[in-house]
Parts: structure tokens; sequence; C-alpha cells
């Protein structure tokens, strides 16, 4: 019985996806631990609550491929305003929440530096994303580790 001998990618093309997949996974992992300590800290620092008002809004639309569908998301550029200490601040919300017009809301600042602000009860976690770059490399360090063993028990 003749069996056909599987074709392997060459040893350098194998080398460079593993190292691309280990960029990618290192890369990930450090936007991961920056992201997720920049909002720790915000969530630390910011335990002030003061109502804002909507003085401006503005939407744009993303649309999302996939293999055989798109979808559409709606996003909305916020422009709030608020006042800390008779001073006048305002802050830029990027959201799928829609703020209309003079519509009333509450945002949590640093009373160190009212600057320093989010919308809610909790900023927005997108630290979550680094996570896709992660799995992705991790996945691809798994295929091409398996592929030169492979190739090494082989010889």
């Amino acid at each position: 019985m003749y069996y056909r001998r599987r074709r392997q990618a060459s040893l350098p093309t194998t080398i460079f996806i593993g190292i691309i997949s280990l960029v990618l996974c290192v890369s990930g992992a450090i936007r991961y631990f920056r992201e997720k300590r920049d909002y720790d800290t915000l969530m630390k620092d910011c335990t002030v609550q003061t109502d804002a008002v909507c003085i401006d809004s503005d939407s744009y639309v993303v649309t999302t491929r996939q293999r055989y569908s798109s979808y559409r998301t709606t996003w909305y550029n916020s422009k709030l305003e608020y006042i800390v200490d008779g001073k006048k601040y305002q802050y830029v919300e990027n959201s799928k929440t829609e703020f209309p017009v003079g519509s009333v809301t509450y945002v949590t600042y640093d009373p160190d530096d009212p600057t320093k602000v989010y919308v809610g009860s909790a900023p927005t976690r997108r630290y979550d994303s680094a996570l896709h770059n992660v799995i992705i490399g991790g996945m691809l360090l798994v295929v091409t580790s398996a592929s030169l063993l492979s190739r090494m028990r082989n010889r």
C-alpha cells in the first residue's frame, strides 16, 4: 500500500511563522497589562461624581465584515460638560451609548486632576481586546512548535 507523504512547510517558513507568532503573543500581553494598569489607576483615582450635560453629539457607523456576513455598529462621540469648583471642563465620550444633546448624566473624576474622568459607574474595559493577539499568537506558536518537533522526530 502506498501512503502519500504529507508536504511540510520549509524550515525557514516555519521559523518565520514562529517568530511572528511569538511577537504577536508578547505584544498582545504587553498591551493587555499596560491598558489594565491604566484602567485600574483610573478606577482608583476617580472617586468624586458630578452631573454632566451633553452639549454636542455626533455619530458614525462602523461596518464589520466577517466571512459570510457583515454587521453595522453605530458609535457616538458625545461632548459632555461638567463643573468642578466653579470651573467648566469638557470630556468627549466615544461609546455605543447615545447621549442626546441636553441630556444629563454623571461623570466620575479625580479630585486632584478633574480632567481625568470617565462616564458612568465604570470606565470601558478596552484592555480585553488585547487578549485576541495573545490567543492567536499562542495558537500559532503551538502549531509551529508541533511542526518543528515533528521535523526533529523524523530526522
